[in-house]
């Protein structure tokens, strides 16, 4: 579905994105992780065409997105799912969520529009402008607006940031149910919502620093017995330890010599 090849970016004199080289598949949920700053957002905004590469390539259904064709391919085969949502003040929920298929010509709009509004219980919104929501009420009209869409893909940046966690829990398992037939590609720092990926790609300073795919079986396996805040909270506490051992000449002879 996806494939990307030596992929660079450059803003200015930084090196946003340094040879990258993904392969991915038809379906399934990808998280793309890693601390801020270190180039998920513009590794998702270069898939959609938003920005230009500054050297390197990619691939969407085996056509190589160039200048002339990335709006095309972007309307026709995409559907991203902004962090800070891009609705139209001016029009309401049914109206943000019903532009897209209004663009692409689709039939039968407001019963796909009203079937997205029960799944993500937000009919009571339906007239609703955007400046009369919650930021959380907004992510949901804008993960909505994506979803009816119906592309085969789908580009998600931070999508549970404004969510509690029953909502949060809400919009993943939808989106986990949709990956079974489709490709998302989730920007995320939340430690929660990596049980749910098939793929996690992490990114540091630009380069992939680990590409990890999960079998369902084993994955099932992980979500059940993993509990990733303690791995992290453990890990943090013993680096730190570590570190305050070094500080004893005495000890640090020690290690060592193990």
């Amino acid at each position: 579905m996806i494939k990307i090849e030596n992929l660079h970016k450059y803003f200015k004199k930084t090196h946003v994105i340094n040879n990258i080289n993904i392969n991915l598949e038809d379906n399934g949920l990808v998280i793309l992780k890693g601390k801020s700053g270190r180039g998920k957002t513009t590794l998702l905004n270069m898939i959609a065409g938003l920005i230009n590469q500054s050297s390197g390539n990619i691939y969407i259904d085996n056509e190589l997105i160039t200048k002339k064709n990335k709006d095309k391919i972007r309307t026709t085969k995409i559907s991203y799912i902004y962090q800070d949502f891009k609705l139209i003040n001016s029009m309401t929920v049914f109206d943000n969520i019903a532009l897209p298929l209004k663009i692409l010509g689709i039939k039968n709009i407001e019963e796909k529009v009203d079937n997205i509004l029960e799944k993500l219980e937000i009919t009571n919104y339906r007239n609703y402008l955007p400046c009369d929501l919650s930021g959380g009420q907004k992510q949901k009209v804008a993960i909505a607006r994506a979803l009816v869409k119906d592309s085969n893909i789908i580009l998600a940046d931070e999508i549970t940031s404004n969510q509690d966690n029953k909502n949060a829990k809400l919009i993943m398992d939808i989106i986990k149910e949709i990956s079974k037939d489709k490709l998302i590609i989730l920007v995320t720092h939340d430690i929660d919502i990596i049980k749910y990926a098939s793929h996690i790609i992490t990114l540091n300073k630009g380069t992939i620093k680990e590409d990890i795919k999960y079998t369902n079986t084993i994955n099932n396996i992980n979500r059940k017995s993993i509990d990733y805040k303690s791995i992290y909270k453990f890990k943090d506490t013993l680096i730190k330890s570590f570190k305050k051992v070094l500080k004893y000449p005495i000890l640090k002879k020690l290690l060592l010599t193990i």
